[in-house]
């Protein structure tokens, strides 16, 4: 006799045992094939990062490029320098000389004048300070100080200094109404004769009547 319950679970038996290879043989199949489609994303993220031109050539290009902006570079005139400055004209080049300068200091306030002999040897400057001051570059020294200073007007601004033609005397014009003359040393010399301010007609009288702005010398006297 069969024993037909026996045969059912070896039965039942053989039936799992093959739907479980064929899961494991399925899951197989499944991880084989997400391997390959993540390895053909890879390739096709290579590929994409291939397209263009190469580094190499990129960086050739380049380099031919920056060789033909050299040389277009060269090509070009060359651009003034300090040395072809020195190459101007007699009538191009400035008149007064730039190379050195000093500071002279005359006082706190505004320097309103300035005059100086035709010998250039004594510079004479005059400002709101009301003081006269005398700078002899021949005995000057380091300190840059003044030889003299004085104050020709009192307490009127000095508005206007010269020399004379001789270079003995000095014209000068101040806040005041009359123009002053002085001798190189500073001496009073002479002042111009005061204005009548109650004339109308400024032709009947010898002086000013206001303030000075400028006085001059007759170039010829």
């Amino acid at each position: 006799n069969v024993d037909w319950t026996n045969e059912i679970e070896k039965a039942k038996e053989d039936n799992e045992l093959r739907i479980a290879e064929m899961k494991l043989k399925a899951e197989q199949a499944a991880k084989q094939m997400s391997t390959k489609n993540s390895s053909s994303n890879n390739e096709d993220d290579d590929d994409d990062d291939d397209f263009g031109p190469s580094i190499s050539l990129a960086t050739a290009s380049t380099a031919n490029n920056e060789d033909t902006d050299s040389d277009e570079e060269d090509t070009r005139p060359p651009e003034p320098n300090d040395q072809d400055d020195d190459r101007l004209d007699d009538d191009e080049r400035p008149f007064f000389p730039l190379t050195h300068e000093i500071d002279l200091k005359h006082g706190a306030k505004t320097v309103s004048c300035l005059t100086i002999d035709s010998n250039g040897e004594r510079l004479i400057s005059g400002g709101f300070d009301y003081e006269l001051k005398m700078w002899d570059f021949p005995t000057m020294d380091k300190k840059l100080q003044y030889s003299r200073a004085i104050s020709p007007c009192e307490s009127h601004q000095l508005r206007s200094i010269e020399f004379s033609p001789g270079n003995d005397m000095l014209l000068i014009a101040s806040g005041n109404c009359q123009g002053k003359v002085i001798t190189r040393d500073g001496k009073n010399m002479y002042e111009c004769v005061r204005g009548d301010m109650y004339l109308i007609d400024m032709q009947k009288t010898k002086g000013h009547v206001s303030t000075l702005n400028r006085a001059c010398w007759n170039p010829k006297d």
